[in-house]
C-alpha cells in the first residue's frame, strides 16, 4: 500500500510504501490476546463455579430445615392428636 507522507512544512509529497501487514498484530501478539482472553474465561468460570457451590450449599441448608420444620409440625400433630383422645376419653369433649 502507498501513502502520501506530508514533509517538514505540513505539504503532501512522496509516495511512501507501507508493508501489507503494518499495523496488523503479529502471531505472538495474537497468541498472548487468546491466552488472556483465555484467562479471563476461566477466571468467570471459576467465579461462577463459586457462585454454583455457594448455591448448593445455600439449597443443601434449606432442605435441612424445612425437613426439620416438617418434623416439628408432625410432632406437634401426634401430640395434639394425643391431647384430644386425653380429652376425649376424660369425656371433656
Amino acid at each position: 500500500m502507498k501513502i502520501k507522507q506530508r514533509d517538514e512544512n505540513g505539504q503532501l509529497g512522496l509516495l511512501v510504501s507501507t508493508p501489507k501487514d503494518a499495523g496488523k498484530p503479529t502471531p505472538d501478539e495474537k497468541i498472548n490476546q487468546l491466552e488472556m482472553d483465555n484467562a479471563a474465561l476461566m477466571m468467570q468460570v471459576a467465579q461462577l463455579e463459586a457462585k454454583n457451590e455457594q448455591q448448593a450449599g445455600d439449597t443443601a441448608f434449606l432442605i435441612l430445615k424445612n425437613t426439620e420444620l416438617e418434623a416439628q409440625a408432625t410432632q406437634t400433630a401426634q401430640e395434639q392428636a394425643s391431647l384430644l383422645m386425653e380429652l376425649t376419653m376424660k369425656g371433656v369433649l
